[in-house]
């Protein structure tokens, strides 16, 4: 079949992609060598199709495609259709090239490019996607350039090679006379005129096509189930490694549970727009599994069951509104306001189980102190950072079995300690996550920064350059956070002479002692850290594990 034919199927729409599908995420490059591929002659690999008649959720090819648009999803009324489910990232590129366009701008086409090369990697015929007026001034630029070793441009956009006024020998001969072009450029032109015609309607295999149950009469056995074909679609995606475990996780979803085509999406985007600790499909999936007693592993394989599909559907409500609570606590209550300082978003896994188990997903007052410890401790420890399929399932079983009233820190202290042997609350735990032991003492959340010369940086008191063979050199002790614009201008100079034009207060909030900048660094170090190991076992409520 023909790239035209192709894409004839997907304009009237019987060729169409189904909601088990992620979206569209090829980049501008990646399309252009794609192309550049097309026109060379080159294979561009495999589209897999499947004949269907199946009620499954599917959204249609957009060929002007703009990043980010919400995308409407159908159920289609029982004719047989062709649903993509291998070679959607290239259909939908050659879709947007031919007939369309990527957010706003066409894909143009070089037609003096083309000449040969001793370097095959090296991309042979030039593509670039531009608005009309971008082509237009580039056009025009091509042909003032007097620089005669400048190889000669002239873009025109794929959309407009097909219909009555299609470029042709109008504007070589143009060309020919603009450039004045030798007699083997002249008949580049003419072939690069026609090359795109050629691509489209030939049909020796350069895009393959293979159809699933072509010709095959509905509902007869041996037809592909919804089933297999969601078996051949993941076996695709995992062997090629092209999907996460959450996209994978998703897709599944989809297909029993067609609301969470929009839900999940809506429900990410609509807390990363108002929070500055920005949520993820994993992190969310991860509560759902494990508020639905299906652990905390993104295990695609409980998907295969009815039963769990049932359990996530009847959890996700609950789920979402202990995760909103956990991270309105989180910045409210902690202080914290990135994922950064959170040492990664499993650190709430056991916070959203909890509150979730809850009638309402409310942190009453007898749990504030608990929650607000729990979220520090495994925080600084790290303890959910790394194993993360792992570990926040082991915490939530040794901590949380059997839905205690309150919540238990002591338990969470427990398991902290035998998974880390972080035995006390001193440097051993604060001196394990620098970032937010500084954040705390200074009072920093790390929270949106519309500048980026304002975002803080972690800064040496004694500089490295001077004392960077010294093992104290990166101790708690001998950091804080410090503007970006004055860390990058700041010197070598000693500390008490390039901080003499800091305020008192800026220096007292860091528990920075302006005598002690004039001690050596070891009296400087070991003064300070005790100091901040008293302020963060205040405020983070943490006196012994």
């Amino acid at each position: 079949m023909s790239v035209s034919t192709l894409l004839d199927g997907i304009e009237k729409g019987r060729i169409v992609l189904p909601a088990i599908q992620r979206d569209f995420v090829w980049n501008e490059d990646r399309i252009e060598k794609l192309f550049d591929s097309l026109f060379r002659g080159y294979p561009i690999g495999v589209v897999l199709l499947w004949d269907t008649t199946e009620a499954i959720q599917y959204r249609t090819f957009v060929a002007d495609h703009r990043r980010g648009a919400k995308v409407a999803y159908k159920v289609h009324d029982g004719d047989t259709v062709q649903l993509v489910l291998d070679g959607q990232q290239r259909l939908t590129s050659l879709y947007i090239a031919l007939r369309g366009s990527l957010d706003g701008r066409k894909l143009h086409f070089d037609v003096l490019s083309g000449r040969s090369s001793d370097d095959a990697s090296e991309e042979k015929y030039s593509f670039r996607f531009m608005t009309p007026d971008e082509a237009k001034a580039r056009n025009a630029e091509a042909l003032e350039d007097d620089d005669e070793e400048a190889a000669p441009s002239h873009y025109v956009a794929l959309t407009d090679f097909s219909g009555p006024s299609a470029p042709g020998s109008k504007l070589r001969r143009k060309l020919t006379k603009d450039f004045d072009l030798s007699e083997e450029d002249e008949d580049r032109v003419g072939d690069n005129l026609q090359r795109p015609v050629n691509v489209m309607t030939e049909s020796g295999g350069l895009l393959q096509e293979q159809v699933i149950d072509s010709g095959l009469p509905q509902s007869t056995p041996p037809r592909k189930t919804v089933f297999d074909i969601l078996e051949i679609f993941m076996r695709i995606n995992t062997q090629g490694i092209n999907l996460t475990r959450s996209d994978l996780i998703l897709s599944m979803l989809r297909l029993h549970w067609p609301d969470a085509t929009e839900a999940l999406p809506e429900f990410i985007n609509d807390v990363n727009s108002k929070s500055s600790i920005q949520i993820d499909s994993d992190f969310v999936i991860r509560c759902i599994f494990s508020v639905a007693d299906l652990g905390t592993r993104l295990d695609i394989a409980l998907l295969r069951k009815a039963k769990n599909v049932e359990k996530v559907k009847a959890a996700y409500d609950k789920t979402t509104a202990a995760i909103g609570s956990a991270i309105d606590f989180t910045q409210e209550e902690c202080r914290i306001g990135s994922v950064k300082l959170l040492n990664g978003l499993n650190t709430l896994v056991p916070v959203v189980h909890y509150l979730a188990a809850k009638e309402k997903p409310i942190v009453a007052n007898a749990d504030k102190m608990d929650l607000r410890r729990t979220i520090y401790l495994i925080a600084f420890s790290g303890v959910l950072t790394k194993h993360s399929d792992s570990r926040p399932g082991g915490l939530i079983r040794d901590a949380l079995g059997g839905n205690p009233a309150h919540f238990p820190y002591d338990r969470v202290a427990r398991y902290v300690k035998a998974k880390t042997r972080i035995e006390g609350a001193d440097n051993q735990l604060f001196g394990n996550h620098v970032p937010l032991a500084l954040a705390l003492v200074q009072g920093k959340t790390d929270g949106k920064t519309l500048y980026a010369r304002n975002v803080a940086e972690t800064d040496h008191i004694f500089p490295r350059s001077r004392h960077g063979d010294d093992p104290l050199i990166d101790d708690i002790g001998n950091l804080w956070f410090l503007p970006q614009h004055v860390n990058r201008s700041k010197t070598d100079s000693k500390p008490a002479i390039y901080l003499a034009d800091v305020d008192d207060e800026t220096l007292e909030s860091a528990l920075i002692d302006r005598e002690d900048l004039r001690k050596s660094l070891t009296a400087f170090v070991r003064a300070r850290r005790k100091k901040m190991i008293t302020a963060l076992q205040e405020r983070t409520g943490i006196s012994s594990l």
